[in-house]
């Protein structure tokens, strides 16, 4: 009896140093989440970190270490802490996290791998969908983001949800359903401004015109400084001949983008040719772009073997010579060059330009000159294929425009040649 009643002890007393060692740990999880809803990351990561130190092998709290990190785009820290945190219990959220650093980093494979194993552990976890649907929209796979936002919606009915959903069926060519997944997103809350202005986009694309205008002004009855509810309302009225009234929207349109362009020749592309293009945008949509000093080419942005200049890198030598246009989320940049360029992660024999991040891109006219192409020289023609090109990305970029399927406009999508280039019109 008396044995037994020391073993009784002997295992309350380890209950008590157990119960010791996690009830801080626990205490400063909840403090770290409460900082971390708060925006103060950096105590969030102090207080995970004393956890960890009360309880070693707390799964949570490297989770939301890892977390926390994330949101302070310190990704090496974050990498470690979620594959502690899998190293301790193999769950979704850390798999989750994992992923996300993996997006960030530019390990889109990695990525993906991650997320799926992630709703592998848990097929109801939101988070792993949601995620991955960013980085396939972000990456330009409206198709598979379709698929994971779907998947989110059925679970969990959101309203940003809807609106990836339907933002990723315009860029695939798909109006009609985007219409849908908008009206969804504003059964939700009807007053989500961004749903009445993607939505009146959609009715753009199925010329839809007076519905459109309707969904513009919805939204700016919410928001009077709504910039793309203008805009959308200019090219509405425009489109069914009100001249007028679409002068109006553009003239307050401009007078509310926050929005700053800026063109920057690279290498030997002619400035006072930059001035000249900036020159006519002003004309045609009003809109201030700022001429850049020109970037000197560096041996990082050329391939030698295939001797043509590397988009990704020219985006990235942009950043490097421009680090706070870089950090401005309102800076769309758009470079110049008139040297031949290839995108390394597709296998196209070269580009006329690239994109990213919604707020760079690169240029290129070499294969527009007709000079090059073994043709007579006309400056005129190449002027105009430019002019085009330039054009699309202002329109995606500055004007957040959807690509689409029209061969006649601007926008056009499926430019696989010169003869695509020179079939498009210089219109939205």
């Amino acid at each position: 009896m008396r044995k037994r009643a020391i073993v009784s002890w002997a295992i309350f007393g380890l209950l008590m140093i157990f119960i010791a060692a996690w009830a801080p740990a626990r205490i400063y999880v909840m403090k770290g989440k409460r900082h971390s809803a708060a925006g103060r990351y950096q105590q969030a990561v102090a207080d995970y970190q004393h956890a960890i130190r009360f309880s070693p092998n707390f799964a949570r709290a490297y989770v939301e270490l890892g977390d926390a990190n994330l949101q302070l785009a310190r990704y090496d820290e974050a990498e470690n802490a979620f594959k502690q945190a899998m190293g301790l219990e193999d769950e979704s959220c850390a798999s989750c996290g994992l992923g996300v650093v993996y997006w960030k980093t530019g390990r889109y494979l990695d990525a993906e791998k991650a997320f799926k194993r992630a709703t592998q552990l848990n097929p109801n976890d939101v988070c792993a969908y949601d995620w991955s649907g960013r980085m396939y929209y972000d990456l330009g796979r409206y198709e598979e983001a379709v698929g994971v936002f779907q998947q989110e919606i059925r679970l969990s009915p959101n309203v940003n949800g809807y609106l990836f959903l339907g933002n990723a069926y315009t860029y695939s060519g798909m109006p009609g359903e985007a219409v849908s997944a908008y009206e969804q997103a504003i059964q939700l809350n009807p007053e989500e401004v961004m749903a009445y202005t993607q939505l009146g986009v959609a009715y753009e694309y199925l010329k839809r015109y007076g519905e459109a205008i309707e969904a513009y002004q919805q939204a700016l009855r919410l928001m009077p400084s709504e910039a793309k509810a203008h805009y959308g309302l200019a090219r509405s009225y425009l489109a069914i001949g009100d001249k007028k009234a679409a002068l109006a929207h553009s003239k307050m349109a401009s007078g509310l983008d926050e929005k700053a362009a800026y063109f920057v020749p690279l290498g030997n592309f002619s400035s006072p040719a930059t001035a000249e293009l900036a020159t006519y945008y002003k004309r045609k949509f009003g809109i201030g772009i700022v001429c850049l000093p020109a970037i000197p080419l560096d041996a990082s942005t050329f391939d030698g073997h295939r001797h043509q200049l590397i988009a990704e890198d020219l985006i990235e030598l942009i950043k490097r010579t421009y680090p706070k246009l870089a950090e401005d989320d309102d800076a769309v940049v758009i470079g110049l060059t008139d040297s031949d360029m290839y995108i390394r992660e597709k296998t196209w024999q070269y580009a006329f330009s690239y994109w990213v991040d919604w707020r760079f891109a690169v240029v290129s006219n070499a294969r527009m000159n007709p000079a090059n192409l073994g043709r007579p020289a006309s400056a005129e023609l190449l002027n105009t294929r430019f002019r085009k090109m330039v054009m699309k990305n202002i329109g995606i970029l500055y004007y957040q425009l959807p690509p689409n399927s029209n061969p006649k406009s601007v926008l056009y999508n499926s430019i696989d040649g010169i003869e695509e280039l020179d079939g498009m019109g210089e219109e939205f």
